[in-house]
């Protein structure tokens, strides 16, 4: 079977040179007559929301016609009924208020009020929402011209959502495959499945619930070993086997690929003593996924976790699971045979032209049993968590 590369690059974080690079690389893979049909991002394509733009923007949407004429609509009601409420209660506002609390104003009066305040209801959740997707596009805009160059090549673009990114991104980027979730891998006949985990947003979001990483609320859980306010979690992998929907659904794939935006915890992987930890201790991974290493460390089944996340890039090998995250500053490419992967060739984001900087062999992958399992780590570190 001939070779056939996988390019891997790490979250974007609204950098579209992360994915320039991965086209430069798939030319490169081409120009040496080998294979690349797949690039792959682990999430994370979005940052924060900006409030000052999001300020703007509703301005300029509120002089929009359709919201002009919402506006007329409004205050003319408005003060109608004012008008009304003068005659039946004069100045008493805190009788009007008790009668209106206890369903005892005039029906006319009642029926204004409800138009009123379902009016004004309705048209800041509109805004709200407009608002949000103009925003998330502004940010989103720059992927989108060299995401359809780099899909003309011929290559599918697979992701997943990361903590940063809104749920609805996947809409507003059409040449980007988002998998994982039930009824959604399509790539599993390839041996290529997607792992979503449910995670308190950091998006900074007007509503929480427009930034969820999870496809599936629930999917699967982070096994972390305490609880956390607003974090579901698994404190063993005997509970993740029982309680995960993500485990249970794959725990029997043939799958040989999971892309997840949080590598799963496996011996040192995820742990403080690799540095990627929170002040409370281990860094959370998904409790499902976990479990679903553990199984396939025990039966011998090698399996290549592409994930993101931790901002210092690294590559960590065990019981034949391997784990590849390039970290923001650099791309992979990673060589497979038969599902074995033969070698790993990073290359730094910020140099197009030259090729990789690092390349790991097969044989560095299996001598890093005698380092713990780290086979690379990068010292690169973004400022974005």
């Amino acid at each position: 079977m001939a070779l056939e590369s996988l390019v891997i690059g790490g979250d974007p974080h609204e950098r579209p040179e992360v994915i320039s690079r991965a086209s430069n690389i798939v030319d490169m893979i081409a120009a040496e007559n080998e294979m690349c049909k797949k690039v792959i991002l682990p999430g994370d394509w979005y940052e924060r929301f900006d409030h000052n733009l999001a300020a703007k923007l509703r301005s300029d949407l509120m002089k929009d016609p359709q919201f002009a004429q919402i506006q007329q609509r409004l205050s003319m009601l408005g003060k109608s009924l004012q008008s009304y409420v003068k005659q039946e209660y004069g100045d008493d506002m805190l009788k009007y208020q008790t009668d209106l609390m206890a369903g005892k104003v005039p029906e006319n009066i009642l029926g204004m009020h409800k138009e009123f305040v379902q009016l004004k209801q309705g048209l800041s959740k509109y805004l709200d929402r407009a608002v949000v997707a103009e925003e998330v596009y502004a940010h989103i805009e720059p992927f989108l011209g060299v995401l359809k160059e780099l899909k003309a090549k011929g290559v599918d673009i697979i992701s997943v959502l990361g903590n940063h990114d809104p749920v609805f991104l996947p809409e507003l980027m059409q040449d980007v495959n988002f998998i994982g979730g039930e009824d959604n891998d399509p790539y599993e006949s390839e041996g290529i499945i997607g792992h979503n985990i449910s995670f308190p947003p950091v998006g900074g979001f007007p509503d929480p619930k427009m930034n969820a990483p999870s496809g599936l609320p629930g999917d699967d859980d982070v096994l972390y070993g305490k609880p956390k306010d607003g974090w579901a979690t698994f404190e063993t992998l005997d509970e993740c086997r029982e309680e995960s929907n993500w485990y249970k659904r794959n725990k029997d794939s043939g799958a040989d690929i999971v892309v997840a935006h949080y590598g799963p915890k496996i011996g040192l992987h995820g742990t403080k003593f690799l540095g990627m930890a929170t002040k409370d201790g281990d860094f959370p991974s998904g409790g499902g996924l976990s479990a679903f290493a553990d199984d396939r460390a025990q039966s011998s089944w090698d399996t290549l976790y592409l994930s993101g996340h931790i901002h210092s890039g690294l590559i960590y090998h065990r019981q034949g699971q391997l784990i590849v995250n390039p970290g923001p500053n650099h791309v992979a490419e990673v060589i497979r045979e038969d599902g074995q992967t033969q070698a790993i060739l990073l290359y730094e984001v910020d140099k197009p032209n030259e090729y990789a900087a690092d390349i790991i062999l097969l044989s560095d992958i299996e001598e890093s049993k005698e380092q713990e399992g780290i086979v690379w780590a990068s010292s690169d570190m973004l400022q974005a968590a």
